[in-house]
């Protein structure tokens, strides 16, 4: 009986590692995203309030505005252990804007360890549009969000609540890029302190998945947009 009851937490913590995408420091490219059933609705640790953005490209043109939320979240129901931070970011393109939005960046995230996608539980717009993908880069530092199901984030569409899941548990300023072919580089929140070791993690990290098994891996209905 020990041993059916190992072999079926061991099937249990492989199908949720299997619903999450964990992009570690090593870099990543681009896999499907995880759906979150994370609350959006606070209370936050911070949050930049909604503000505006510009985008331009190498002439000088403005191709995109609109207005972001960045905050953080302390979650119990973090993957990696209770009370870990969560990095919320939403943003809404202007119906002026000429182009598209193709792909969001979150900058550094350095060593820590991610579990990346975006969040359909409480608080999240309805229709809110998912990325296609998301990756992290070889140096560990930047995660991205790729809106590469055409066409993108139109002009007067909003992206769905971006989230990022943590093993930090401190947190300091941080930037983010909106990009097509222009870029606007604002202000947003990244992680900070110490790397918790590998093995101070391991146990909350199977007990963190395993409890947000019905919160991972799920989709929202397709809805027009």
């Amino acid at each position: 009986m020990k041993l059916l009851g190992s072999s079926v937490l061991a099937l249990m913590f492989t199908v949720a590692l299997a619903h999450a995408t964990i992009l570690s420091p090593g870099g990543s490219s681009p896999v499907a995203a995880s759906a979150f059933g994370t609350p959006v609705t606070g209370p936050f640790l911070a949050s930049t309030g909604l503000q505006p953005f510009t985008a331009t490209n190498s002439l000088g043109q403005t191709t995109i505005t609109g207005e972001y939320a960045a905050t953080v979240y302390a979650d119990p129901s973090n993957s990696f252990c209770a009370g870990c931070l969560d990095f919320f970011v939403v943003v809404e393109s202007n119906t002026t804007s000429t182009d598209d939005i193709e792909r969001i960046t979150l900058a550094n995230f350095g060593s820590f360890l991610t579990n990346v996608g975006y969040s359909i539980g409480p608080g999240s717009p309805p229709s809110g549009i998912d990325p296609a993908t998301v990756d992290r880069s070889s140096t560990g530092n930047v995660i991205g969000f790729n809106f590469s199901n055409l066409p993108g984030v139109p002009p007067g569409d909003e992206t769905s609540v971006l989230e990022i899941q943590t093993n930090a548990t401190t947190f300091m300023t941080g930037t983010l890029q909106i990009i097509d072919s222009s870029v606007a580089s604002v202000n947003a929140f990244e992680p900070c302190g110490v790397v918790p070791e590998a093995s101070s993690i391991s146990m909350t990290l199977l007990g963190g998945l395993l409890l947000g098994i019905g919160f991972m891996g799920r989709r929202r209905r397709p809805t027009a947009k």
